[in-house]
């Protein structure tokens, strides 16, 4: 059962990355292709700069956040023998 979890949460990771890989791809292209058109123009005054930076670190925060969506921790196993169930028997 844990690899069937654990291949379910791989697809997920992936799919993360995908998007998260996708959108940097996206914007590096608009910022290659886009110079030197009217396409960027509003953001080259202080109001414009401003909503590109507020756009910026929400569009981070939610990369962060995918990134930590995709993160599980494993719970402790409950029929393993460790050191402390072996000190009574020794």
């Amino acid at each position: 059962m844990r690899v069937r979890v654990e291949a379910d949460r791989a697809g997920q990771r992936s799919e993360a990355r995908f998007v998260i890989a996708f959108t940097a791809l996206v914007m590096t292209g608009i910022v290659v292709f886009g110079r030197g058109t009217t396409f960027l123009e509003p953001y080259e005054t202080s109001s414009g700069q401003f909503v590109l930076a507020l756009v910026f670190v929400l569009l981070t925060g939610g990369m962060i956040w995918l990134g930590r969506l995709t993160r599980f921790e494993r719970p402790a196993r409950f029929l393993s023998v460790g050191a402390d169930t072996d000190r009574g028997r020794r």
